[in-house]
Formats: C-alpha cells, structure tokens, sequence
C-alpha cells in the first residue's frame, strides 16, 4: 500500500524539489499528475505540490521544505 500521494504537474519547480525530498527521506509515495486527473486538478489547481497520507489527509502543501519532510519522518507519519 502506498503510503503517500504528491500530488503534482510537470515542469513546477516546487514539485520536483518535493519529490526530491520524498526520495532523499525513502518515504514510499505515488505521484499524480494533477493535468491527468481532472478531479485532482479541481483540488489543487493552485496549490501543488500537495502531500497527502493514503487517506487523503493534507499534510503539507506548497513550498514542502526539508524540515516538513523530516517532522513527518519524526512522527512516524508512514
């Protein structure tokens, strides 16, 4: 089971460092291109990148930096 989504689109710069981060802290996500999923484009349009649990709970969004990736990896979020 996945245990993340980013949700997300090509060419944003602060998707590609969000999954950077995701990937540098081994944390198991899927990604979803938001152009690809129009009910996932209606949420987020204006808010990628989106990091959601597998339930669906936003836990960051935006600007995701290193320090919200690793609390995340503190709490044990996964």
């Amino acid at each position: 089971m996945t245990k993340f989504i980013l949700y997300s689109k090509p060419g944003c710069g602060l998707c590609d460092k969000a999954k950077a981060l995701l990937q540098q802290a081994k944390l198991e996500f899927t990604e979803i291109n938001i152009l690809e999923d129009a009910p996932s484009m209606a949420l987020y349009a204006f808010e990628i990148p989106v990091l959601t649990d597998s339930s669906g709970k936003e836990l960051a969004k935006g600007a995701i930096s290193e320090a919200r990736v690793a609390s995340i990896v503190a709490r044990g979020i996964f």
